[in-house]
């Protein structure tokens, strides 16, 4: 059970009157502590109440039930305010994803009847795929060569290409095309280890001066 809180200075007023503490008390809390008179003149208007020297004890308790039934409906309310939202933007996260699904599927229904073969969705190659596609055909080379020196040579390569991306980040296409032409140029090596011409690149090619100028060779 809770006492009301009101004006102490009044309420120690009021009881060098004579008043007793449950009467003061009542008064200082129905008169919304405001005065000294405006507290005795509620007593005196309330004088014949039966219940005037009675702390309003359940009154208050009721107020505070209604305050907590306040709060717990307000957060109820923001609660499913929150989930209403979080369904919506779910919504229309699957919209879009079925929108991107259908559009990617229209442009591979589109490249298969020109008889393009399919292109990877992403929009460059990461350097670390990168590396590990030159590890794996650095590991195919037939060409009899140390294991360190392979390892050298795939990391140095692997170096090199994660430079070219991040010199370049802003330029994704020119980056995916310039890591494409080395892939060839691997390819080559691969497939072709005994040519000699295979294992060197000719910086003038108008092709490497266009996609690869700034590529580690």
């Amino acid at each position: 059970m809770a006492v009301p809180e009101v004006d102490k200075k009044l309420l120690e007023q009021l009881e060098e009157m004579g008043f007793s503490l449950a009467r003061a008390i009542r008064s200082l809390h129905y008169s919304g502590n405001s005065s000294l008179e405006d507290a005795i003149n509620w007593i005196v208007e309330h004088e014949n109440d039966s219940d005037i020297d009675e702390i309003p004890l359940e009154r208050i308790q009721a107020g505070k039930r209604i305050m907590e039934a306040k709060k717990t409906a307000e957060e109820n309310a923001r609660k499913r305010m929150i989930a209403l939202r979080e369904a919506e933007k779910e919504e229309e996260s699957k919209a879009r994803e079925k929108i991107r699904q259908k559009l990617e599927a229209d442009k591979a229904e589109r490249r298969s009847r020109l008889g393009i073969s399919p292109v990877v969705t992403s929009s460059v190659q990461s350097a670390s795929t990168a590396c590990h596609v030159v590890q794996k055909k650095s590991a195919e080379v037939s060409k009899p060569v140390t294991s360190t020196k392979k390892a050298k040579k795939a990391e140095l390569l692997c170096d090199c290409l994660r430079s070219l991306r991040r010199y370049h980040k802003d330029e994704d296409a020119r980056v995916k095309k310039a890591f494409q032409i080395l892939l060839i140029y691997i390819r080559n090596v691969v497939k072709n280890p005994d040519v000699e011409k295979y294992r060197k690149i000719r910086l003038s090619n108008p092709i490497f001066q266009v996609h690869a100028p700034d590529a580690c060779v």
